[in-house]
């Protein structure tokens, strides 16, 4: 066998295997559950979404945002405990921190959810799962 035929059969099979490991069953799965969690949380009237990215690696999933508040953030952090607390998630210890940022984690089966405060004016909510680490 020529080399020319060796590098697209490596090729070929290299591809195969990345499409299966990234587009299977519960990676899709696991993506359409976290959108709709993620989809189901309500704002504060007058929230300005920033930015919105699904992130994607082999089965892990997240979903990442941000928001602006026309509210002080006490108010901010007071709206999503009682939101989140309605929706069933449980308000969990968080240690990340950095200077002038607060962060507030909820936990619900597999799923968690981390509120940011930044001091450049912005939250930010990051969804992902618990059980894919890696």
């Amino acid at each position: 066998m020529n080399r020319g035929m060796i590098f697209l059969l490596g090729f070929l099979v290299l591809f195969i295997a990345g499409y299966l490991v990234w587009n299977n069953e519960d990676g899709k799965s696991r993506e359409v559950r976290i959108v709709a969690e993620n989809q189901a949380i309500q704002h504060p009237e007058g929230t300005k979404l920033i930015s919105y990215e699904v992130g994607r690696k082999i089965i892990k999933r997240w979903v990442s945002s941000k928001y602006t508040y026309p509210i002080s953030d006490d108010e901010v952090k007071k709206y999503y405990d009682q939101e989140f607390e309605k929706k069933g998630w449980e308000k969990v210890p968080y240690s990340y921190s950095r200077p002038g940022d607060m962060f507030y984690a909820y936990k619900k089966d597999n799923l968690e959810v981390v509120l940011g405060s930044h001091k450049e004016n912005y939250w930010t909510l990051y969804m992902t799962y618990l059980d894919a680490k890696y």
